[in-house]
Order: structure tokens, then sequence, then C-alpha cells
């Protein structure tokens, strides 16, 4: 009689730990999907941003063509006279500028060939007195 008893303890004992089992793996399954389909919906929104920024990329591309197009001079079959000022001397801390730079009057942007006088040394650092990141 214990003998039989103990022995039904036992099967009930290993049918409750095959049920934990179970009911462990279906848990962790449902969680494999969720991390899948996550993984998924992420790898979408992937390659729609990449799309996005290849559109965005050709539509600068021909923004720039049409605007180079648009800065060369028109040809006109009248004589042109051009009349060149004279240059103007840099005063350096007049106007506290020290070498910056000043605007150009061309709307199309330069390519190459800079100077150190492009860029004021203080851009380069942060004198903004905001919050430093470490």
């Amino acid at each position: 009689m214990i003998a039989e008893q103990q022995t039904q303890q036992d099967y009930f004992t290993q049918k409750r730990i095959e049920l934990l089992i179970e009911m462990a793996n279906k848990k962790m399954e449902t969680e494999v999907q969720l991390v899948r389909k996550m993984v998924m919906q992420l790898e979408q929104e992937l390659v729609e941003l990449r799309r996005q920024m290849n559109s965005n990329h050709s539509n600068i591309q021909q923004s720039m063509t049409m605007a180079q197009a648009n800065a060369m001079p028109p040809k006109v079959e009248t004589p042109v006279h051009v009349v060149q000022q004279a240059p103007q001397p840099q005063s350096s801390g007049a106007n506290g500028s020290s070498g910056v730079r000043t605007e150009t009057s061309s709307a199309a942007p330069r390519y190459g060939k800079y100077t150190s006088n492009d860029v004021s040394i203080e851009k380069f650092f942060n004198f903004a007195g905001g919050a430093r990141r470490k």
C-alpha cells in the first residue's frame, strides 16, 4: 500500500514537472515569436529608411544640378561691360572678425581650395559655455 502511494506520488510529481516544463516552453516560444515579429518590423523600417534616404539623395543631386545650371550666366549677344572693384584692405580686429571670411555673393556652394581665413579658429572649439559631453 505504501509502495503504491509512493509510485502514485512519483507519477503526479513527474506529471507536474512535465506540465511546468511544457508551460515554460510555450512561454518561451511566444516570446521568441514576439522577438521575430519585432525584428521583421525593424527590418522593414530599415528598408523604408534606406529607400527614403536614396530618394532624398537623388533629389538633392537633381536640385544641385539645377542650381548649377541656373548659376551659369546666360548667353547674351550684346556686349557686357565688366567693372572691377579695387580690393578692400582687411582690418584685423576692427570689426571683430579677425580673419573670418566674409559672405560670398554666389549662391552655389564652394568646393575645395579652402584657406585658413575661411573659418575662424573659435568655431573649431566649444566656447559657447554649454554643458560638455563626457
